[in-house]
């Protein structure tokens, strides 16, 4: 999830979720039901009942990903092929978004921006979760989620599954009925 608040004299804040169809490890995972609901649904319904959002956004490169991203209430930008190869990264998506949506901006959490590796390629196990952050939008146009003053928010454990294999899904998939947010949004 990212999260842009604008810097124009009329502020708009808006929430971004990066979805793409073409991903290696489970293609359209965001579609896949995780314990009886989309799991893009399980994003964007604490999203919604944030209310902090003027608008919600999903980013994707898929017809079905575009299809319940509306159904639960979020705006479709459409990534071109290049932000939605598999080695595009997230900054390069978000940018993207950026230069569409003007009103945009952004403010950080993490540890070392210019040391940051994608998800992807991390070596070890994973510290940063890639959940959420909160970005100014000079910092995303120049190529970083994260810099300056930065802050993180610690998750436990049982939120922060990664979903790239099977195995990750049946752990979701468990987890989920036990600590899933459940909220207060329908379906729009």
């Amino acid at each position: 999830m990212m999260i842009t608040k604008g810097t124009t004299v009329e502020e708009h804040a808006a929430g971004l979720v990066l979805a793409r169809g073409k991903s290696s490890e489970l293609p359209r995972k965001n579609i896949q039901i995780l314990n009886g609901l989309p799991l893009l649904a399980w994003v964007l319904r604490p999203m919604k009942d944030y209310k902090g959002f003027d608008s919600l956004w999903v980013a994707t490169d898929d017809n079905d990903i575009a299809e319940v991203a509306s159904k639960w209430g979020a705006n479709i930008f459409w990534r071109s092929p290049r932000t939605s190869q598999d080695r595009a990264t997230s900054v390069e998506a978000v940018q993207e978004f950026l230069q569409y949506h003007p009103d945009g901006s952004t403010k950080a959490l993490n540890f070392d921006p210019a040391k940051r590796p994608r998800r992807q390629d991390w070596p070890g196990e994973l510290v940063e979760t890639g959940h959420f952050y909160f970005v100014r939008r000079y910092l995303v146009m120049s190529g970083l989620l994260q810099g300056g003053r930065c802050g993180y928010v610690e998750l436990p454990a049982e939120l922060c599954t990664e979903i790239d294999s099977e195995f990750d899904w049946m752990m979701a998939e468990h987890q989920v009925k036990f600590y899933g947010y459940y909220g207060d949004c329908e379906t729009s």
